[in-house]
Parts: C-alpha cells; sequence; structure tokens
C-alpha cells in the first residue's frame, strides 16, 4: 500500500515538474507494472480477488490527477499579472 501511495505521489510531482503532457504516461506505466509484479510473485506476497478492478481504477484516478496537476501548473506557470 505505501509503495502505490509512493507511485501516486511521484506521478504528481513528476507531473507538477514537468508540465508536459507525456507525464500522463508515468503512472498508466508504473501502477500496472506494480500490479503485474505483485501477480508474478516479483515483490510483495501477490494479489487478492478483484485485483486487477482496483488496479485499474487507481490508474485511471491517478492518471487522472496527473493531468489535473499539469494542467494547473501549466495554467499558473504562464498566468500573467
Amino acid at each position: 500500500m505505501y509503495v502505490l501511495i509512493g507511485l501516486i505521489g511521484f506521478s504528481l510531482i513528476v507531473g507538477g515538474v514537468l508540465k508536459r503532457w507525456i507525464a500522463l504516461a508515468v503512472p498508466a506505466v508504473l501502477i500496472p507494472l506494480y500490479y503485474i509484479g505483485l501477480r508474478l510473485g516479483w515483490w510483495g506476497f501477490g494479489v487478492g480477488d478483484g485485483w486487477w478492478m482496483v488496479g485499474a481504477v487507481i490508474t485511471l484516478g491517478a492518471t487522472a490527477g496527473v493531468g489535473v496537476t499539469i494542467a494547473v501548473a501549466r495554467s499558473w506557470w504562464t498566468q500573467t499579472d
């Protein structure tokens, strides 16, 4: 769980720092990779029932969060007084 929270936080930071739409690929790649690794036993203790649905919801939510972060960072950075 802490790894997942760290991945989401890292994704938001990358989106805010880069301010590029390509940063949407960070959560879209890292979070499914985390769940695939759990499923295959690369790390952790495996997954439970409905893991694919939880992974999909978290991936979509994190990607949307990064999108909002990028949009806010881009509008705030280019805003003039």
